[in-house]
């Protein structure tokens, strides 16, 4: 048991008024179970001599030093601290924003332990529990993540990273405020998969953690569901009961968190609402459903043979045939990057490496253009073409003929593999300015077109 000496009247009141003010009033709150003692001394001379008498708690009338006993009474716990989300405040249309289908989205919380005592902490979350929408309109519906689970982050590298940190559903010790002995503060992840059926974009769903105050190292299994003022969380029994000078007594100083959903209490989850002074906190974030979304369309025009010409060709041995492949992400929706587009062509095909220009009158085909508008060579090194359309200017860009290995036809659209197929990676005067990286905004589409020769 630690012992703190005050010698002096004046600084045990000032002791006690600091253990009265709220836990943010001093970096360092007096420690739970300590002893607080002191002693009073008065002087007097009787007769010109000079005498002192020191206090005791019973009463002392016993002259001189040494003959008084400290008055003493041990600091009671008070049992106060917070959650509190890290992302954007789920009230904000930048809340997290997440696609469908899309694994492993994270929500952060921040858990403070503003006690004066070391603390375990019990979490749970609830999805959709009777908060009220944050989203500013967003025409959607309450979706449910699947699995969502409970992260414990372990310090090593910052971020959720499940080979690092704990899947866990308590927190073993939180030290008390400014202790030094342990950190007072922990991260504390929600992590969700969004279904990859049944969702669209303006969905979203709220994620509220709740942490209940649990005495250490009991794997959050040791509840306090009240204090000694007649508070309670879900499922404990009132305590109200006078202080005591020898005996520690739990208060409860929480605030009031997030509203109207399940609880952590002894004998598992009940409904209320989280209540100032409950041993309790909560607080919610949230995900609206605004990730890319992609639509894939793929065509095959035919556009000249050796017969026809382009005089209403067909699909016959020799004849060319152009495939338009259209990516389009869907206005309003979040940007998304295009990392490869690979094609297998079918062995009945041959991939046209020159790229044959639409509208060749001639039989011959060998006296046509390219898409560049030189002459067509069937050993050119042209062979396909990405135009990028963000609504108003279109670029256009050619690919050698290394995207072509054997049948497949294979493009890099963020600039990540070989430089020789890296249409948006490498390309230069794009006017939005975020497709040097494959990155294709809501509204914008990408076209990549190649020819096919029918053997």
């Amino acid at each position: 048991m630690k012992t703190l000496n005050i010698k002096h009247t004046l600084a045990a009141i000032v002791a006690i008024a600091g253990l009265s003010m709220g836990s943010s009033a001093f970096a360092q709150l007096t420690t739970a179970d300590d002893d607080v003692d002191n002693l009073a001394l008065i002087t007097f001379s009787v007769g010109g001599t000079n005498l002192e008498l020191e206090s005791s708690e019973a009463g002392n009338t016993t002259l001189g030093a040494g003959s008084g006993t400290e008055t003493s009474f041990v600091v009671d716990r008070l049992i106060d601290f917070t959650v509190a989300e890290q992302n954007t405040d789920f009230n904000s249309t930048l809340a997290p924003i997440a696609g469908v289908g899309q694994n492993d989205v994270v929500m952060q919380f921040l858990i403070s332990n503003d006690s004066n005592a070391d603390l375990g902490f019990a979490l749970h979350v609830e999805q959709n529990g009777g908060v009220a929408n944050p989203f500013a309109a967003p025409g959607g519906s309450v979706v449910t993540l699947l699995t969502p689970e409970i992260w414990i982050e372990d310090g090593t590298t910052p971020g959720y990273q499940a080979a690092e940190d704990t899947q866990q559903a308590f927190i073993d010790i939180l030290g008390e405020q400014a202790s030094g002995a342990n950190p007072d503060e922990q991260i504390v992840y929600v992590v969700g998969d969004v279904p990859a059926t049944g969702i669209v974009n303006t969905d979203f769903s709220l994620f509220t953690l709740v942490a209940q105050a649990a005495e250490p190292n009991t794997s959050g299994a040791t509840h306090i569901t009240n204090d000694d003022n007649g508070n309670i969380s879900p499922g404990g029994t009132a305590n109200d009961v006078v202080d005591t000078a020898t005996t520690v007594e739990d208060v409860f100083g929480d605030a009031a968190g997030d509203g109207s959903f399940d609880f952590v209490g002894a004998g598992g989850f009940i409904a209320g609402d989280d209540d100032i002074s409950n041993g309790q906190h909560s607080d919610t974030d949230g995900i609206e459903i605004n990730g890319p979304s992609f639509t894939v369309t793929k065509t095959a025009e035919t556009i000249w043979d050796p017969i026809n010409a382009n005089d209403n060709p067909k699909a016959i041995p020799g004849a060319y045939v152009r495939y338009t492949i259209t990516v389009s992400n869907l206005a309003g929706a979040s940007e998304g990057t295009l990392d490869d587009l690979t094609d297998v062509i079918p062995a009945s095909l041959a991939f046209d490496t020159a790229l044959l220009q639409t509208g060749c009158t001639d039989i011959d085909v060998t006296n046509c253009t390219d898409e560049d508008g030189n002459a067509y060579t069937v050993a050119g090194t042209l062979g396909v073409e990405v135009t990028f359309n963000d609504g108003g200017d279109t670029t256009v860009f050619v690919a050698s003929g290394d995207a072509f290995s054997g049948q497949t036809l294979t493009i890099n659209m963020d600039g990540d593999g070989v430089p020789a197929d890296a249409i948006l990676g490498t390309a230069t005067g794009v006017s939005t300015g975020n497709t040097a990286d494959g990155d294709v905004d809501g509204g914008q589409t990408v076209t990549i077109v190649f020819n096919a020769i029918i053997q």
